[in-house]
């Protein structure tokens, strides 16, 4: 099993679900975001945080439809190739 949770920026939970441990968190994401869409349309700044998991053009692209925006951390291994290139 899987608990997947969206809090807003002071931690208050927006949407708690469990589901099947073998489902991919953007598939989660994306059936959370289906229950919250209606209340992020008139926000002007959301923004989720994420880890590299969630990572998807797919995803990206339907959260900039509804004005919001992902952030996601660059993994370790893809920092430090970015740095061996600079050197």
């Amino acid at each position: 099993m899987k608990l997947s949770l969206i809090t807003n920026k002071k931690g208050i939970p927006l949407n708690i679900d469990l589901f099947k441990g073998n489902l991919n968190d953007i598939n989660i994401f994306n059936k959370q975001l289906d229950k919250l869409e209606i209340k992020l349309f008139n926000k002007k700044s959301t923004i989720f945080m994420a880890d590299a998991g969630y990572d998807s053009i797919k995803l990206r692209k339907r959260l900039n439809n509804i004005f919001c925006k992902l952030i996601i951390p660059l993994l370790k291994e893809i920092l430090k190739i970015k740095i061996k290139l600079k050197h």
